[in-house]
């Protein structure tokens, strides 16, 4: 069976005929600076595990497939910026991954270095040799535009001659040799050359193909591949020229055949919410993969980025992982030190940074009326801007002599246990949201007056709740 790449004979990377090859064309100098991050080694790692590997080191990816019998069907071959290297921030990585092994008797062919040319002139360098291309963009501070720096899988040299022969090569020589014999029995009949009707090899392994066109003295062509469903792999779906065309013997005849992989068009999910997105992908025979971070112009809940990106083609069952945003990243303030304050001095300072004032009143034989006897969230606390702060304010000395007692520790509980501890006691509960704690919603999170501190029953003890968020 051919290899997905490998070191040919002469030490030149072969691969099957019809393979994409990767070309990295520059677009010149980055308009603005920018900054460059380390690029992480993806090679040998499952696609997934690559993509999220990318994605961790601030990178984007671009995903390629190409068949292989030396990789495991979703198994990164190669990538460009190779591990190690820097790329800038933000940038897409090219990674090439497997598709599974090639149909057998698939013919190999050696991979040109295409490195300098421009990328026209790549592409075509490409066909020649019966290769498919596929341009990714980078940005470069030495390469001028349009000009490509970079490919997958690259051409390699090998210092010392390789160990085993590959029987390719003998097939290769075999049909040069054949062209060349080919080429001098018309020389010498005076260019008469024998005609031969073309055979009909529809239906037929790619390598049948071949085998009942060399009966015939004819040659294959250029090899293309299509995606189809319920179709074998390698499977000839048509030929050119067609059946019983009269062809002079030695003519090529060119074959589509069946791709080895299914593949699948990366849906454009960007913008979009992240439930439409994940259902888009799903519908698409691809797997999402969700990561959340905050974002100033995308709005709560939609894609902010996807990786790979749209209408890239891609092994069904590929995991596009996507962005979705929180939100614009909520900036976090210090809750001053209120108690002692009198009201409208607490109120100031709680607004001079940033934060809202929840008012409580309650008695107190021991706080001045109208100053601030405690607080919660409490000094010290780390919470988002424009969060509530309760203050309880005292009243003075009850007018009339009652009971008190000591109010019970809530914090931890939910908003219901709490609210039904208090009220056992004989305290009355107010109680408001906060977001950002990260605990789960209804979780009492602080309370005023603090747990131990001694209240007039039928006072209320404010507590504040996390909202889940």
């Amino acid at each position: 069976m051919a290899s997905g790449s490998s070191t040919g004979d002469y030490g030149r990377l072969v691969v099957p005929a019809g393979s994409t090859v990767v070309l990295v064309v520059s677009k010149g100098p980055a308009p603005m600076p920018m900054g460059v991050v380390s690029v992480p080694a993806t090679v040998g790692q499952a696609q997934a595990d690559a993509l999220a590997a990318v994605q961790e080191a601030g990178l984007n990816a671009q995903v390629f497939t190409q068949v292989s019998d030396a990789y495991p069907r979703g198994k990164v071959m190669a990538q460009w910026p190779h591990a190690n290297e820097t790329a800038t921030d933000g940038s897409a990585i090219a990674l090439l991954v497997s598709a599974g092994p090639p149909a057998e008797g698939t013919m190999l062919t050696s991979v040109p270095d295409v490195i300098g040319l421009t990328d026209a002139d790549a592409h075509a360098r490409l066909d020649q040799v019966g290769l498919r291309s596929q341009a990714m963009g980078a940005y470069s501070a030495t390469v001028p535009a349009g000009v490509v720096f970079g490919q997958l899988p690259e051409e390699r040299v090998q210092a010392a001659a390789p160990k085993k022969t590959s029987p390719w090569l003998w097939v290769g020589l075999a049909v040069a040799a054949l062209a060349i014999i080919v080429a001098l029995i018309v020389i010498f009949s005076g260019g008469k050359t024998e005609a031969v009707a073309v055979p009909n090899v529809v239906g037929m392994t790619q390598a049948e193909a071949e085998s009942a066109l060399e009966a015939k003295g004819l040659a294959v062509g250029k090899i293309t591949e299509k995606q189809v469903a319920d179709t074998e792999p390698g499977t000839v779906l048509a030929q050119d020229p067609t059946v019983g065309k009269e062809v002079d013997k030695g003519s090529k005849v060119d074959l589509e055949v069946s791709s080895s992989a299914m593949l699948a068009k990366v849906p454009d999910v960007v913008g979009r919410t992240q439930a439409t997105a994940e259902q888009l992908i799903k519908d698409a025979d691809l797997e999402p993969s969700v990561t959340e971070a905050p974002s100033d112009s995308v709005p709560a809940g939609s894609v902010v980025s996807q990786s790979p990106t749209k209408d890239q083609l891609v092994p069904l069952g590929t995991v596009v992982g996507i962005v979705v945003s929180t939100g614009p990243e909520q900036k976090l303030v210090k809750v001053p030190n209120v108690v002692g304050l009198s009201q409208a001095d607490a109120e100031k300072e709680l607004s001079d940074a940033g934060l809202e004032t929840r008012v409580i009143e309650n008695y107190s034989d021991t706080t001045p009326a109208g100053k601030v006897m405690s607080q919660a969230p409490t000094a010290g606390a780390s919470v988002g801007e424009g969060t509530e702060i309760a203050i309880i304010v005292s009243q003075g000395p009850p007018t009339s002599e009652g009971e008190t007692a000591q109010v019970p520790n809530v914090v931890g509980k939910t908003l219901s246990e709490a609210t039904a501890v208090l009220k056992d006691v004989g305290f009355e509960v107010t109680s408001f949201e906060v977001d950002g704690s990260g605990k789960p919603a209804n979780t009492v999170l602080y309370q005023a007056p603090a747990s131990g501190d001694t209240a007039p029953l039928g006072s209320q003890v404010a507590l504040i709740v996390s909202s889940g968020s």
